[in-house]
């Protein structure tokens, strides 16, 4: 598990991914030129369990990606990533599409400062393989655990 780099503190991370997210790939495909699109299967899960989704935490959401669709789709949604860079692209591609770009917010997976049950879905997309270590890794999903409701889907 991990990126093969040796990060100490979540401060080490959170510049760790403050460099990685300065580069286009991050938001745009290098094939099409046009924004990376939601994954397929993310929002197809979306489409069948839409009926129970009122609260959606976008874990690790990086440029917006994720975020952008479930907004566009009118989901309560907030995304969290510990790139503030990564969080400034997505402000300002929720502006661009008309989207509130509050809705994103600097945050550490392993601290969440949300209440116990406030969300009944979590879409972490690509981001639990990049911990720097398995307790990481177990942090972030003790907190997923606390904020995710009975019956919640992650």
């Amino acid at each position: 598990m991990g990126t093969g780099i040796v990060l100490e503190t979540q401060e080490d991370l959170a510049r760790h991914w403050n460099g990685r997210h300065t580069a286009d790939g991050w938001i745009i495909d290098p094939k099409t030129g046009q924004d990376k699109p939601a994954e397929p299967h993310i929002m197809a899960f979306i489409g069948h369990y839409g009926f129970q989704i009122k609260r959606v935490l976008d874990a690790g959401c990086g440029p917006g990606r994720h975020t952008i669709s479930l907004a566009r789709l009118k989901r309560n949604v907030t995304g969290v990533d510990i790139s503030s860079v990564a969080i400034e692209q997505a402000r300002q591609r929720l502006e661009a599409r008309g989207l509130d770009p509050n809705i994103v917010e600097v945050g550490d997976l392993c601290s969440l400062r949300f209440a116990d049950r406030e969300f009944d879905t979590i879409v972490c997309a690509q981001v639990m393989g990049h911990m720097p270590s398995w307790a990481t890794a177990k942090q972030a999903f003790g907190q997923f655990g606390r904020v995710l409701g009975a019956n919640g889907l992650l």
